[in-house]
């Protein structure tokens, strides 16, 4: 036996109990998860760059942002950069995963 043989002695297949037709519904879910996660990382910058910006409006009342623009320190506006950056490293991880899902599909 070369370890796919059917336990048989037929010389069929073994069926390791993954039916190829099913990968379509495990991958959506998959992504599904992913996109909570995504969005719980985009949920969770806005709210702690709107918790930073709340609590440092009186000692910095300026930002610059990596120098191109300045803006006023509030709960807001820290929380929508917050939630750019969160959604930035977010699609950086998913650009990856894709990636790493094609490579695997080519077989390098």
């Amino acid at each position: 036996m070369n370890g796919r043989e059917s336990s048989d002695g037929t010389g069929g297949e073994a069926s390791d109990g993954f039916d190829a037709a099913d990968t379509g519904g495990s991958r959506y879910r998959g992504r599904r998860a992913l996109l909570l996660v995504g969005l719980a990382g985009v949920l969770s910058g806005g709210v702690l760059g709107a918790f930073a910006g709340s609590n440092s409006a009186e000692t910095v009342p300026t930002v610059d942002l990596f120098g191109l623009v300045t803006v006023q320190t509030s709960g807001t506006t820290l929380g929508v950069f917050g939630a750019f950056v969160g959604l930035a490293i977010v699609a950086l991880l998913f650009g990856l995963v894709e990636v790493a899902s094609r490579l695997e599909d080519r077989g390098v």
